[in-house]
């Protein structure tokens, strides 16, 4: 049974459809595994021990009456707990959310028990979100598996911990800057965010506009699987793509031997942290670069993340908001800590220090959109560019191993200097782990056009095959 943590969900779902496996045989053995090693590494806010058991319950006599099961059936996810779930507490990681149980769901929970999925529990994040470890007042502080003594990253640290240790093969994580793609960097994972308005929101806590929602998982077939899941329109999200998601199991085969690939180190703007890791990652690059119709090195020259603004004309703060002004609980997040700052005292209180110290500070979006129009169209036109030439852009994820909890001086900027490049412009990407550096996993950030996660995909699978990752466990969870 103890097998169980490492196998793909994909294989898992085929041995429930074949009667192999019970439903509630594998709830059983990930809550043994919780019950050890969330004591050490607390990837979990909130854990429903009988409600999983309840639904495994159900799930497996669905498959003894011989009724139609979803792409999902059986399988235990987690959700990162910044996103609302019908019945089950969810806390923002926020003390002023700490008994909070929401009586809907947002989109991909809704969807993920649609196809079968049960939704076992909530993974630890920053409060609101709003900060580089999965630290909050509300629940112990998640360490990464790899060395108890680093942060699993965040914001989606939680989940990263969780599926790193076997926790479940199959967490969905939320990216306002690099939140799935860091923490998956960090924990030998692969993170994906899609582009803006692939995967629909609809009912939130707070203003999640730059912010998409993506699977995180050992596996490159397990995310093609939940992006197969989650993708598609739906009228409660205000950006929500109209077009069709294309058939992301069919070509995740496809290859990249059509594609062409093009490698930055440091886009012009970034000074590495750390060149052996960096240089790790280069090396992976180019072995995705070898299999490819054409691999290149061009020298990029963006002065600042926001160079990379790409905007919809509709895209606008005033607009955005607009939009989602509509949407069931929808409040920005400077606007209610500046509201409350002035009038509710006593709630105040109850706030991280880091998060009262943004009270009166811009959002990443107010921010990007001070930037006046003419400058935002100047660099927008810059990584258009980029794309013109190729059709991924591959560079680190970060260029540093998971840093020490202790440590010091590590701002958002820092943070999120590869990754934020895509929530601005709307682009969709990837983690991709790309090796070990001093036993710490390192990851290789992949981009593409809007609307092209099959592509990310298809390199991903490449990689996968070229260089299996699977087999490398943390040693805490063996």
């Amino acid at each position: 049974m103890g097998e169980l943590a490492w196998t793909p969900a994909w294989r898992l779902r085929e041995m429930i459809g074949r009667k192999e496996l019970s439903p509630v045989e594998l709830m059983t053995d990930l809550l043994a595994r919780i019950d050890r090693l969330q004591p050490e590494i607390h990837p979990f806010v909130t854990i429903d021990a009988v409600g999983a058991l309840a639904g495994a319950r159900a799930a497996e006599q669905m498959v003894m009456r011989g009724e139609p099961l979803g792409p999902l059936h059986g399988l235990p996810v987690s959700i990162k707990d910044l996103l609302i779930t019908k019945g089950l507490r969810t806390t923002a990681g926020s003390r002023l959310f700490e008994n909070f149980i929401p009586d809907v769901d947002t989109v991909p929970s809704e969807r993920l028990k649609q196809a079968g999925a049960i939704v076992f529990a909530k993974t630890n994040t920053p409060e609101f979100g709003l900060n580089r470890r999965s630290i909050n007042l509300v629940a112990d502080e998640t360490l990464c598996p790899w060395d108890l003594e680093r942060s699993s990253g965040g914001s989606s640290g939680g989940s990263g911990s969780a599926v790193a240790a076997g926790l479940g093969a199959i967490s969905i994580g939320t990216d306002g800057g690099g939140s799935t793609r860091l923490p998956s960097a960090f924990n030998g994972l692969v993170g994906l965010q899609p582009s803006r308005g692939r995967i629909p929101v609809g009912p939130r806590l707070f203003d999640l506009v730059i912010e998409g929602i993506g699977p995180m998982t050992r596996d490159v077939r397990d995310a093609a699987l939940t992006l197969q899941v989650l993708a598609g329109y739906d009228a409660r999200e205000p950006f929500s793509l109209q077009t069709t998601p294309p058939d992301y199991l069919g070509t995740l085969d496809d290859g990249v031997g059509s594609l062409r690939v093009a490698w930055s180190r440091d886009f012009g703007f970034i000074k590495p942290h750390d060149d052996e890791v960096v240089d790790t990652i280069h090396r992976t690059a180019q072995l995705l670069g070898r299999q490819a119709a054409a691999y290149s090195e061009p020298d990029i020259k963006l002065q600042d993340a926001h160079d990379a603004l790409d905007r919809d004309p509709e895209f606008t703060l005033t607009k955005a908001e607009a939009a989602y002004a509509g949407v069931e609980g929808f409040k920005p997040i400077a606007r209610f800590l500046s509201n409350m700052a002035r009038n509710e005292p006593d709630n105040w209180s109850k706030l991280a220090v880091y998060i009262r110290d943004r009270a009166d500070r811009p959002t990443e979006l107010e921010y990007a959109m001070s930037i006046p129009p003419a400058v935002r169209q100047r660099p927008a036109a810059k990584l258009a560019s980029v794309f013109e030439t190729c059709d991924l852009l591959l560079s680190p994820t970060t260029s540093r191993t998971a840093f020490l909890c202790t440590e010091t001086g590590i701002t958002p900027w820092l943070y999120t200097q590869y990754t934020m490049l895509a929530n601005l412009a709307g682009y969709c990407a990837i983690n991709v782990p790309a090796g070990v550096v001093r036993g710490l996993p390192v990851g290789l950030h992949i981009m593409a056009r809007p609307d092209q996660e099959h592509l990310l995909l298809r390199a991903a699978r490449v990689l996968e095959q070229l260089q299996p990752w699977a087999q490398h466990k943390p040693q805490l969870a063996l």
